[in-house]
Order: C-alpha cells, then structure tokens, then sequence
C-alpha cells in the first residue's frame, strides 16, 4: 500500500518581521476498511498556511496567520455504495497585534475557523461548523522566576447539520 508526502516551507526572517509559507500533500491508497471486500480507502490532503509578523515600531507589533486544508477519504459505510467518499474543507485566519507598554505585554487577536464536511452517502449529507473569537492576552514578568498571564475572551460557535443546527457562546 502506498503513501505519498511531500511538504514545502518557505521563510523570512528580518531584524523587523518574519513571513512563513507551507504546502504540504499526502496521499495513501490505504487498506479496506471493510471486511466485505478488498477494495482499498484511500485518502487526500492538501494543505497550506501562511504566517507573517511585522514590529512596526519598537514595542508595537502586527500579524496574522491563514489555514486552509481539503481533504478526500474513501469510506465503506455500513449502508450504500462501497467506495463512497468523504470531504472536508476547512479554513481558518488570525489577526492580532501586540504592544509592549513597559513590563506589561498587551495582545489583542481575532481568529475565525469555518469547516464543512460533506458525505453525500451518509445520513447527514452535509456539516457546517464556524467558530470566532476574540482575545486579550497580558503578560508581566514577576522577576527571573515568575510571569503573571492574565486574559479575557469571547467566541461564538455555530453549526449546521442537516436540519439541526445550534450554537455557543462563551
């Protein structure tokens, strides 16, 4: 059975910034999943992410960081066709910046990450999920020893599954 994977990093790095680029691919033939048939479930990935953080000024910092993956597996479900297929695409994102403000560092993000899977044989053909938040992260140095974090954060969770559907907040 064979299984392909092959990743491609890319980098910069400055006195003032760092920028970061991923590709990465996996593919297997896989094994058979049921015990009806010899039929191999494979599967597929692909994914890629991005990075970069800037200090714009000393102590004052920006970034942000984007996901994305998309992924194809080979399934026996218990009912229907043999060598049915699943998909999953999933991307997700960050904003954030930092300020130094003497011994005390602020961090204020957002992040978003929005999944959908789809499995057109299966009970429930489709599956939406979204979650945002957003964030305080502090950080003070109490000596050589000890560091004090303190934070809030707020995220919101959604999902969509056939005729379910609900949410959080937290």
């Amino acid at each position: 059975d064979e299984t392909y994977s092959a990743t491609l990093n890319l980098g910069h790095k400055t006195d003032t910034g760092v920028v970061a680029l991923t590709f990465g691919h996996i593919q297997s033939e896989g094994f058979s999943a049921s015990s009806a048939d010899t039929e191999k479930d494979g599967f597929e990935q692909k994914t890629v992410s991005f990075f970069a953080d800037f200090e714009l000024t000393d102590g004052f910092s920006v970034g942000g960081s984007v996901f994305y993956r998309d992924s194809e597996v080979d399934i026996d479900p218990a009912f229907g066709p043999v060598n049915a297929k699943n998909f999953t695409e999933e991307l997700a994102y960050q904003v954030f910046t930092e300020v130094v403000t003497g011994p005390i560092t602020h961090r204020l993000s957002y992040s978003n990450f929005d999944t959908v899977r789809r499995d057109p044989t299966g009970f429930t053909t489709r599956f939406d999920g979204e979650r945002e938040q957003i964030s305080y992260l502090g950080s003070a140095a109490l000596g050589a020893q000890a560091t004090l974090n303190f934070g809030l954060d707020r995220t919101e969770e959604s999902f969509a599954a056939g005729a379910n559907a609900g949410s959080a907040e937290t």
